[in-house]
């Protein structure tokens, strides 16, 4: 609404509106955001698995501001088969959160609660990978797909 006002001539003269800016707080999208930080494909000393064993491993982190539910999430080893294994169960990973996944081939849960993946990674180099429930895959080693190195 535009306001009127007298001016020294006697007839009304309107004045302009002042706009002003009023500023919003910062939004951020809060996410969820799974990735695979590490992993290692020829384990002989670093980490036993629930066993004993010392299975290969990989290590999930949620680098998201959200818990994630990994149940229905998949590792693999063949990016031409993005959801060769599967979280089958509820798996909750908090924000700033590690999840360390045994690639041993024993596809189970081990006396210790760590997961064991079907299949085991090539010490030779191949493709490892983390897709989501659609099989979209979210975190991998190797640029452009190619597999990691020996």
């Amino acid at each position: 609404m535009k306001k009127r006002v007298a001016t020294s001539s006697g007839g009304p003269q309107i004045a302009p509106r002042r706009l002003g800016l009023e500023l919003l707080e910062a939004r951020c999208l809060l996410s969820a955001q799974p990735i695979i930080t590490e992993f290692v494909a020829s384990n002989d000393t670093t980490l036993n698995d629930g066993f004993g064993d010392d299975s290969d491993w990989l290590e999930i982190y949620n680098a998201g501001d959200l818990p994630v539910n990994l149940q229905g999430y998949h590792l693999t080893d063949n990016a031409a088969n993005p959801t060769k294994w599967a979280f089958t169960a509820e798996t909750i990973l908090n924000p700033k959160e590690y999840l360390l996944v045994f690639a041993s081939g024993d596809d189970t849960i081990d006396p210790e609660g760590y997961w064991h993946t079907g299949f085991r990674f090539s010490a030779g180099g191949e493709f490892v990978g983390l897709a989501d429930p659609s099989g979209v895959m979210i975190s991998s080693f190797g640029a452009a797909g190619e597999d990691y190195p020996p």
